[in-house]
């Protein structure tokens, strides 16, 4: 990846993909249902016939392999509402945010550069092409040292007319330290979806430590994660006091929108926010019968057994697991307890996949199933229910995919292949861009220039996804040539 498209097509996360996988059941072109793959043709070994003791639900929906309700940090309908959709009340969202005090949003400065307030609207519900309340900005502050962090103030307070609940900032200095890499964080935001959805989603990263002092970083570990538009929108964490909070916004990440994702620190500019939003407010304790379901003292474990929720002393206790920890049985209640307590160690019934090979926790018993061996695909199958092994006829292709002469071939991110014949479109396929691997590509829409690129002194020149990018390398103090025949030309 040429280091210049990292800024123009990575850093905004606000853009659109190239080329997206069809949504399930829509598949089109040659190779569907061919059965292609490793074992083909001869007998598949005894445990493929066996049930991985994972159901076989419905597709799952946005982020990338997101769901449409929190399932770690829980929260009620009112601060759902407050993560919100920043862009145009007739067409939708083009970035995210959230509503952190009764009239501040809080985002990220590119969402917002070039814009006035009154040019920005913010969009409140799941859906963003039909907002239950739309408020345009009244003021807006971009912070002076530069930092990809913005707060919108709104025209008026949405909780006048609407039943949200805003989430205010974290209070804790640091609220993470490298101590806790390892424990799972909720994104949200109303970017890209794997299967082409829209709308709010929700989906948990691992924390992955700081890079310098003003980014966390997030890991969707190859199997989910934020996309584009979701940009400006929160990492959400519980407090000491079991209440949830800001953490940061979204700035940049990885254009497969499932690896290691980048957010600014709230923490950091904690006294700037409330320049604008007051003091941020404390926890206040939660009645354990507040609810419309009373939260007991035996308690209960969270998605992927990765928190715990129990009543303790009439108030309710909100705990994440730490990574060495893991939601269990602790003499009847539910509990974060050591994994070396866990019949199971670390593993729970959520289930992970470890390349191609899928384990659970099963009755105790720790289960593994070889995915590859069963012509099989490992991947979070559904947010709410866990891994599986899925059936694919991909083989060794990847998303990135291949070319065949004209022929274009990837596997989609459910396990299923597909191809387009580039010919019929009047172009040839070849390798456009990290975002889009293996795509048609017509030359004559980049000026006779594609991904290897050219030298020109100084000047790299090159065609990425449709568009040309130029950058003279002598301005970095380096010079212009070829890498490899494979990689084409670059900054040297």
């Amino acid at each position: 990846m040429r280091p210049i498209v990292l800024v123009a097509a990575v850093l905004l996360l606000a853009s659109c993909r190239g080329r997206l996988p069809p949504p399930p059941g829509e598949g089109e072109g040659e190779g569907e249902g061919e059965g292609e793959g490793e074992g083909e043709g001869e007998p598949l070994p005894a445990e493929c016939a066996e049930p991985t003791n994972r159901p076989t639900p419905a597709a799952p929906g946005g982020i990338y392999f997101g769901s449409r309700t929190p399932t770690l940090v829980p929260l009620d309908e009112a601060q759902q509402l407050a993560v919100v959709a920043i862009g145009d009340r007739s067409y939708g969202a083009w970035c995210s945010g959230t509503l952190i005090s009764d009239d501040v949003v809080l985002t990220a400065q590119h969402c917002t550069a070039g814009a006035s307030a009154t040019q920005i609207d913010v969009l409140f519900g799941p859906d963003d092409l039909d907002p239950v309340l739309a408020l345009s900005g009244a003021a807006l502050e971009e912070h002076p040292d530069g930092l990809d962090i913005a707060m919108i103030r709104l025209a008026s307070r949405p909780a006048d007319v609407l039943a949200v609940r805003p989430i205010p900032v974290t209070l804790a200095d640091p609220p993470l330290t490298d101590d806790d890499i390892g424990v799972r964080l909720e994104q949200a935001g109303y970017g890209e979806t794997h299967d082409g959805s829209h709308g709010r989603y929700f989906v948990t990263e691992r924390f992955d430590g700081g890079e310098g002092a003003r980014e966390w970083v997030v890991d969707g570990e190859g199997s989910r994660g934020v996309c584009f538009g979701d940009s400006g929108g929160p990492s959400l964490h519980l407090s000491t006091e079991g209440d949830a909070r800001v953490l940061g916004v979204l700035s940049w990440g990885d254009p497969a929108c499932m690896e290691r994702d980048r957010y600014q620190r709230a923490d950091v500019v904690r006294a700037w926010i409330e320049t604008l939003t007051g003091p941020t407010p404390v926890a206040v304790p939660e009645a354990c019968d507040a609810g419309a379901v009373p939260v007991t003292d035996a308690g209960s474990c969270g998605l992927e057994q990765a928190s715990a929720v129990f009543c303790e002393a009439g108030a309710v206790v909100r705990d994440l697991c730490a990574p060495d920890e893991i939601c269990g049985d602790a003499g009847g209640n539910s509990r974060c307890i050591p994994t070396s307590q866990h019949p199971c160690g670390e593993v729970s019934g959520f289930g992970a996949c470890e390349g191609q090979t899928l384990s659970w926790c099963d009755g105790g018993v720790v289960k593994t199933r070889d995915c590859d061996a069963c012509v099989e695909r490992c991947l979070l199958l559904d947010p709410a229910q866990g891994f599986s092994c899925v059936p694919t006829d991909c083989g060794d292709l990847t998303y990135e995919g291949q070319c065949t002469g004209d022929l274009a071939e990837w596997c989609d991110l459910l396990g299923q292949k597909h191809s387009q014949d580039c010919a019929e479109l009047g172009q040839e396929c070849q390798y456009v861009g990290p975002e889009t691997g293996y795509w048609c590509f017509d030359p004559a829409g980049c000026n006779g220039h594609d991904y290897r690129g050219e030298c020109d002194g100084t000047v790299l020149t090159w065609c990425e996804d449709g568009e040309v990018y130029s950058q003279d390398c002598a301005d970095d103090g380096m010079s212009c040539g070829l890498v490899d025949e494979e990689t084409g030309y670059d900054c040297l």
